[in-house]
């Protein structure tokens, strides 16, 4: 088989191990892969309709992403969420993103300006489509501030964030949440390094604020007993 022969197929590989990634990541971030739910490769291999092969290998980056566990000689563990993850998320989020915005402050182009808002203006129906802009929204704002790695840690971790905006949860004042957006752009377009911070900072403890009074007030997820270890696993349909 001739070197051209063999780089084809293992871009094609390449090519089917990255389709397997984005749609199984997808069917996870948006709960169509109910967290604490198992899996094996022979089910998933047929439910995209893709071999076992690109499917494993789309597994292993997966797992990663902290987004499944391998079982051993059961397939795979889609990664629970759990009260502490709430937690823990959040906080992670407070030492990072405000920081970040810091750093972004000023070096915002017009056209960069202009997409942040943009995002911002995506309808406020909690659904896939804002779950998918705010994520984008806080990951451009990472970009902004020039650090690679800063972006791909963001980007993991706002997929779990829509994992958790997936829930069957609500929160009653969307309207909130774009305004916060609206006072973080605004600093980041004046190049207030100061006002950028700490409007970030004020967004995530906002945020996080609503939605454990939503986890706490919801009757479906307090039917159930919840600690630390307790995996919330009552998605959207």
């Amino acid at each position: 088989m001739s070197g051209s022969s063999i780089a084809n197929i293992d871009s094609g590989t390449g090519r089917l191990t990255d389709l397997a990634y984005e749609r199984i990541k997808r069917d996870i971030v948006q709960c169509a892969l109910q967290p604490g739910g198992e899996v094996t490769e022979a089910e998933l291999a047929s439910r995209y309709n893709l071999g076992k092969a690109p499917v494993r290998a789309a597994l292993l980056r997966l797992g990663q992403d902290g987004l499944v566990q391998p079982l051993a000689r059961r397939g795979y563990l889609i990664t629970p969420l759990t009260i502490q993850d709430v937690h823990d998320l959040f906080e992670f989020r407070l030492l990072l993103e405000p920081a970040t915005a810091k750093l972004a402050a000023g070096r915002l182009d017009k056209p960069g300006v202009q997409r942040l808002r943009d995002l911002n203006q995506t309808d406020t129906v909690l659904g896939t489509a804002f779950n998918r802009s705010n994520s984008e929204f806080h990951v451009a704002i990472a970009a902004a501030a020039g650090n690679r790695r800063i972006v791909e840690v963001l980007s993991r971790l706002h997929d779990q964030m829509e994992r958790l905006f997936h829930l069957q949860l609500r929160d009653p004042d969307q309207k909130r949440g774009h305004e916060e957006h609206e006072r973080i752009v605004t600093a980041l377009a004046a190049g207030d390094a100061e006002a950028a911070e700490r409007a970030a900072a004020e967004h995530i403890q906002k945020g996080r604020q609503t939605l454990m009074e939503a986890i706490f007030s919801s009757p479906e997820l307090m039917a159930v007993h919840i600690n630390d270890r307790q995996a919330v696993r009552r998605c959207r349909d």
